[in-house]
């Protein structure tokens, strides 16, 4: 029997073999170091996800540690309109705009733009969300059966992102101190007036990123790094104001204004010894939950944007500026009030109440102008009132 024949194919079919071997471990090799970072970048792709974790605005206490200012987080919804099915867009932007109470022509914008996700309604409440998720669910079900559609809405073609909202419990109070805050790409995050603005950055926190596992099914595998979460929180502020002492300021003032029938009032109550203030009033107020709807002119607060005349308050740095000047022997030296009145310069200076001829003590007791104005310039050089006043700090930013 000649068996040179089948040597021949069982020699052809293991060069065979082994070139399809060869070819193998080639290409293995191939994979496994030459195209390895490729892969593992793609499988890292697939196998990790970005979490974005919104910054959550620090709070405002007062010296008493009650809290001023808060923040909740809160959920806004987004969609993809490449996601959803034209022929559906319609009825769909019917019953969003009933749900979420806006105009049919604002959702079908928002769901026809033809690139980018758009903002369906930013911080929506927990139920207003269910109830948008199950109007989708509803009309996915109800074009499902229709032949013409084969994903008449996607899955993920209505998302959820956290955003801040800002949180003032007690409405209007201490509204000119606290300030507020106007929207962000991550909320109520942004400081306008008052401590919120003051302190914007030191309140506002950071927005945190990371890469974590997840399963094949989108799940996390493992929670947020705690120092990534810690970056999110601001830092809280507390403030000097005492809110008992606030709230009889705020409403004193409130009465005083009502009974006067003024436009305006200012009220500040200091701590003398530290200089800390205790109360800042300013009336009008506004309602911090409804910035929106204040009128200008209850935003300014008065207390620190108003240039107001100093009044009787000067009345002090004049008779320092006299004692410190040798310019009064004894505080029971006579000075003439010229019973309330006195012209000078063409202006009349006036006394709440007529008084004659009195020792310098009760004069300044009883906060006469004539008296003040008097001394001031019968016995004072400009030049030296000036330079008291300066080294009082006049003129200079309080800081």
């Amino acid at each position: 029997m000649n068996l040179k024949p089948q040597l021949r194919w069982i020699t052809f079919f293991q060069v065979i073999l082994v070139l399809v071997a060869a070819a193998i471990i080639a290409r293995l090799y191939h994979i496994q170091f030459v195209r390895a970072p490729h892969y593992w970048k793609h499988a890292e792709a697939r196998q990790k996800y970005t979490i974005k974790k919104v910054p959550s605005r620090g709070k405002i206490f007062d010296r008493s540690n009650q809290e001023l200012a808060s923040t909740e987080i809160v959920p806004s919804i987004y969609v993809a309109p490449l996601r959803i099915a034209d022929h559906v867009k319609r009825d769909l932007a019917h019953e969003l705009a009933k749900e979420l109470n806006l105009d049919f022509d604002t959702i079908y914008r928002r769901l026809t733009r033809p690139t980018g996700d758009q903002v369906l309604q930013r911080r929506v409440s927990p139920e207003t969300l269910d109830r948008v998720l199950l109007i989708t669910h509803v009309l996915r079900e109800r074009y499902r059966g229709d032949k013409n559609t084969t994903r008449p809405i996607a899955p993920n073609a209505f998302y959820v992102q956290e955003e801040n909202k800002r949180l003032y419990p007690r409405k209007d109070f201490a509204c000119h101190v606290i300030g507020y805050t106007m929207l962000d790409d991550t909320g109520d995050n942004t400081g306008v007036a008052g401590v919120e603005r003051s302190f914007n950055e030191e309140l506002r926190g950071k927005v945190g990123v990371e890469r974590a596992l997840r399963t094949a099914t989108g799940l996390p595998l493992e929670p947020i790094d705690p120092e990534t979460l810690d970056s999110t929180y601001g830092n809280s502020i507390v403030v000097t104001i005492d809110s008992k002492i606030q709230l009889a300021t705020e409403n004193a003032l409130r009465k005083q204004v009502l009974a006067c029938a003024a436009d305006a009032g200012v009220a500040v109550v200091y701590a003398v010894k530290t200089g800390e203030v205790l109360a800042m009033a300013s009336v009008p107020s506004f309602s911090l939950d409804d910035v929106a709807n204040a009128p200008s002119v209850a935003l300014r607060n008065r207390a620190i944007t108003d240039a107001i005349e100093p009044g009787s308050v000067m009345k002090v740095f004049t008779y320092a500026s006299l004692i410190e000047e040798d310019k009064v022997r004894s505080l029971k030296e006579i000075v003439d009030c010229s019973g309330g009145r006195w012209t000078v310069a063409g202006r009349t200076v006036v006394d709440s109440h007529s008084m004659g001829a009195v020792p310098i003590v009760t004069a300044f007791a009883e906060s006469s102008n004539v008296a003040a104005a008097k001394l001031a310039m019968m016995r004072l050089q400009p030049a030296r009132f000036y330079k008291h006043l300066v080294d009082f700090g006049f003129g200079e930013k309080t800081g």
